[in-house]
Formats: C-alpha cells, sequence, structure tokens
C-alpha cells in the first residue's frame, strides 16, 4: 500500500508550517479539575486554525491504565500523559532510524535536545515533532472513535499482537540483563510501563482495524482511473536522477559534469578522499556500494519540490544538473538520467508501464552454525514435493512469512527486487534470493495493474480516504493539555540504533 496511516509509520513528515508558542494550562479553584488551552491557542490552531473554548476534563475520565493526567482525550478516548510520552518517543525513534542517513543534511543533532535545536528559523525541532505526534494521534483517536461507534472491538489476534509486542520487550531486556522497568523508561521515556503501552497500542490497534476497513470498502474503476489520469497526468510522471549531498568546495566538481559517467566518477573521487583517505583500491567494494546508492530511480513528480519542480521543466533534457543549498550548509548535486523504459513522456520524464508484482515470501536471517540460505532451500525443497500456491502459503503461515501485494520497482532490496522483476518472471515461480543478512525463499502470484494505472487507483483512494478523516476529525474533535504536551523530553537516542515501535 503506497499510503500507510501516518500513526503506523511514524516517520510520514507533514511539510506545512506552523506556530506552537507553549500555552500553560490551570486547574478549576472548585473542583481542581484540569482546565485545557486556558489563554490562548495552541496545537490545534497550528494544524487546522481552530480556535478551541476552554475545557474541562473530570477526575473520573483519566484512563485506568496509569495514574497520570489525560494528554489528549476526544468524548470516548483519552490518552494520557504517559502513553502520550510513548506515542512521542516511538514516532521520534522512528523517525531517527527513517532519516538516520540524513540526519545531518537536515540539521539535526541527536546529542543535543531537540528544544536546543532549529527545525527552520521560527521552531525548533520539539516543536516539529510535537506537531506531527498530536497531528497523527488526532487522526488515530478520530478512526478510534468512529470504530467504536460502529461496535468495533479488538479481537483475540489484535490482543495476542499487543501481548507479543509487550513479551518482545520484557525478552529483550532480559538478554540485555536489563532492568525491566528501567528498559522500557530508557527506551520510550519516563513513565512508560508495560501496562500503558498496552493501552497505547490498544487505541492503535482499534483504530488501524477501522481504518483497513474504509480502505477496502474503497473500489474504482479502470475508466475512473483513466478520467483522474486525464485531468492529472502530471502527477503520475517519474525521472530517474543521480545525487550526492557534499560540501561547497565539492559541488563545484559534481556542477562541471556534462554526462552520467563524469558524474559517477567524480562522486567516487569524492567519497574516496573524504571517506577513505584517498585509498580506492583498499575499500573499492565499499566506495562502489555508497556510489550505487547515490542512484534515485523512479523518483515521484512533486510540484511541492525544488527538484520535482525543475525536473518536469520545459525543455529539460537528460544530464541537467539541479544544486539545492541545504540547511546545513551542504549541496545536493542532482543530474537528471535520460528515460529508458516504455511509457516515454520526455527524453527523462516517464510514465511506469510495468506492473506491480505480488509475492508471497518466507524470511530467514544468517545466525550460528547456518544460514539464511541453507534454512531457505530446505523449505523450497519441502514445497517442491507439492509445488502449488496454496501449500506455499500454508508454509508461509508456519514460517512467520508474508504477502506483498503492489509493491513498485524500487521497493524491494536490490537483490528481491532484480529478481521480482526479471523480464523473464511469471506467476508459479519459486527461488531462493540471498540477501544480505539471510535469504528470501519467494513466490510469485499474478501481477497486479501497469504501475501508473495502480498509482491513480491508489490516489483516489487516498483522496477518498482524506476526506472521511476530516469529517471523523470534526466529528470527534481532540483536546488537549498544552502543559503535558509541549514540555516531553525526548529520550537519549543514537541515530544508528534500530527504531522500536
Amino acid at each position: 500500500m503506497k499510503r500507510i496511516i501516518a500513526f503506523i509509520l511514524a516517520s510520514v513528515m507533514l511539510l506545512c508550517s506552523f506556530g506552537c508558542a507553549k500555552k500553560d494550562g490551570g486547574k478549576d479553584k472548585e473542583t481542581g479539575d484540569v482546565i485545557i488551552n486556558e489563554g490562548g491557542l495552541g496545537i490545534d490552531d497550528a494544524v487546522n486554525g481552530i480556535i478551541l473554548d476552554d475545557v474541562k476534563i473530570s477526575k473520573e475520565n483519566v484512563a485506568k491504565t496509569d495514574k497520570s493526567a489525560p494528554a489528549v482525550w476526544s468524548d470516548s478516548t483519552i490518552v494520557t500523559q504517559n502513553m502520550y510520552v510513548y506515542f512521542y518517543n516511538a514516532y521520534y525513534r522512528n523517525f531517527l532510524e527513517t532519516y538516520k542517513d540524513s540526519l545531518s543534511t537536515m540539521g539535526l543533532d541527536t546529542s543535543k535536545a531537540l528544544s536546543a535545536q532549529q527545525y527552520n528559523e521560527e521552531y525548533t525541532w520539539q516543536q516539529y515533532i510535537t506537531l506531527q505526534v498530536y497531528s497523527q494521534l488526532r487522526e488515530m483517536m478520530a478512526l478510534a472513535d468512529a470504530a467504536k461507534a460502529d461496535g468495533m472491538k479488538l479481537d483475540k489476534s489484535a490482543k495476542a499482537e499487543i501481548d507479543s509486542q509487550a513479551a518482545s520487550i520484557l525478552s529483550v531486556a532480559k538478554e540485555a540483563d536489563y532492568e525491566l522497568e528501567k528498559f522500557i523508561e530508557d527506551t520510550y521515556g519516563k513513565g512508560v510501563t508495560v501496562d500503558v503501552m498496552r493501552a497505547a497500542l490498544s487505541v492503535r490497534y482499534l483504530a488501524n482495524k477501522y481504518y483497513n476497513k474504509l480502505w477496502e470498502g474503497y473500489s474504482f474503476s479502470d475508466d475512473d482511473c483513466l478520467e483522474y489520469y486525464k485531468k492529472n497526468s502530471h502527477s503520475f510522471l517519474h525521472y530517474d536522477v543521480i545525487k550526492m549531498t557534499v560540501e561547497a568546495e565539492d559541488a563545484k566538481k559534481l556542477e562541471a559534469c556534462t554526462d552520467e559517467e563524469s558524474f559517477v566518477k567524480a562522486i567516487r573521487e569524492i567519497i574516496t578522499e573524504r571517506s577513505f583517505l584517498g585509498d580506492y583500491d583498499r575499500f573499492a567494494d565499499t566506495i562502489e556500494a555508497q556510489v550505487k546508492k547515490k542512484y534515485c530511480y523512479r523518483m515521484d513528480y512533486n510540484k511541492y519540490t525544488e527538484l520535482g519542480k525543475w525536473a518536469v521543466e520545459e525543455g529539460r533534457e537528460p544530464y541537467d544538473i539541479h544544486t539545492k543549498k541545504e540547511s546545513s550548509g551542504k549541496i545536493t548535486v542532482s543530474m537528471i538520467l535520460p528515460t529508458t523504459d516504455g511509457g516515454a513522456i520526455s527524453e527523462v520524464l516517464y510514465r511506469d508501464d510495468v506492473p506491480v508484482k505480488n509475492v508471497m515470501y518466507m524470511a530467514f536471517a544468517d545466525s550460528e552454525g547456518t544460514t539464511g540460505k541453507v534454512k531457505a532451500e530446505s523449505i523450497l525443497k519441502n514445497w517442491q514435493e507439492d509445488p502449488t500456491a496454496s501449500r506455499f502459503e500454508d508454509l508461509m503461515k508456519k514460517y512467520d512469512g508474508g504477502k506483498a501485494e503492489g509493491v513498485y520497482r524500487g521497493q524491494f532490496s536490490d537483490a528481491v527486487n532484480g529478481w521480482v522483476f526479471d523480464e523473464a518472471r511469471k506467476a508459479g515461480d519459486c527461488a531462493v534470493v540471498e540477501d544480505e543478512g539471510g535469504a528470501y525463499l519467494i513466490y510469485m502470484m499474478e501481477d497486479g495493474d501497469p504501475s501508473w494505472i495502480a498509482d491513480v487507483r491508489e490516489t483516489l483512494k487516498e483522496n477518498k480516504y482524506a476526506d472521511d478523516v476530516d469529517g471523523f476529525i470534526k466529528k470527534y474533535p481532540t483536546k488537549y493539555d498544552s502543559a503535558i504536551v509541549y514540555s516531553v523530553v525526548e529520550v537519549s537516542v543514537k541515530a544508528s540504533e534500530n527504531a522500536a515501535e
């Protein structure tokens, strides 16, 4: 699925300006109840321009999972302070993992407090993260409220998954010889416990259950897709580039290049000199792997980015150069490549006619004493005794495999992508594909729509979902305690750590 709901994929960034001036809450002098938004505007105003009235929340409404005060709530769903801390730090950890290779370019230093670093000229990184978390919570809680109104509840499988995630935290803590309570607090923040995590995950799972119901109910015909495409064809164009972010003095070397070969040569020289003391021969394999990562295929047209607008300008030619100065002071230099695929609209722009792929798979990691490839080949031999799709699905369930449907080129790793998108590949093919750290056993299902039609259909679903969720947000509004949501201190996380979720 191209669009994964914001609170499931915590790394989704909202590219909008906002104001996050801290507002102090207060208490009703007679009842002691918390008064929210006393004294002015807050997060909702920054996101949607909505002015909230002062509201009260009674002590009876505080969630039973912990004794902390309500942080964000609606009429039927409450996220307590400790639950909010969990959501905040889960988002932050995922953000760091997702953008770990770009943090310096973005100007984020994980060794410093978010509140001490500027996201842009007006706002700190702490204020930015706060906006993202609240926006996702508001969407999540509106869906959870809509689910409750629809009579929906968490089923046994969802509860089992929540229990499994809680158990996995305990397992990791034991393996690290770490006290469980301290491990959770170090991972997700002060006040977070296993019960707090369970409560937070319960809200998220219920919201996701309702989201899936909505999404699966959206249906658009090929005629609907074609009509939308004709009106918005630019939105479904792609282009390929090579790009690298470098110091200003290195940017000149890249800007002087006139073809792909010279650009790649300059990249290779910069990497060698800057990171490997000029010793290419000794580190050739590592350097070439880094050079390969500078290729960006099937870039989506995006009218909101400099590169996106530049790529579709009339007269754009292969090997043209685009430069952008980053907030860090470094320069990102991009070279656009000629179109080689079918569906060409110009020399550099194309519509993707390659069908999306549907596969079933099992993943086997390398371990001491054996390799993922050996394990995968053993399962393949077992499957070949009865080589049917239903038999593979049975084995997939046994070995915790899964399905990947509607996948575009470039979404898999290089090794898997090469096998799946081979022109000779056909439904029913099955093979072991080695990858870094292990191997996959993959079964090809029938192809899906051409990628551009799948893109259009996905966009129509996204538009319908956006309309629906906006309605839910208005129907089930959330309130918040600004003194809580503006004061969370992020956990200490190294950029290289894997995100916990």
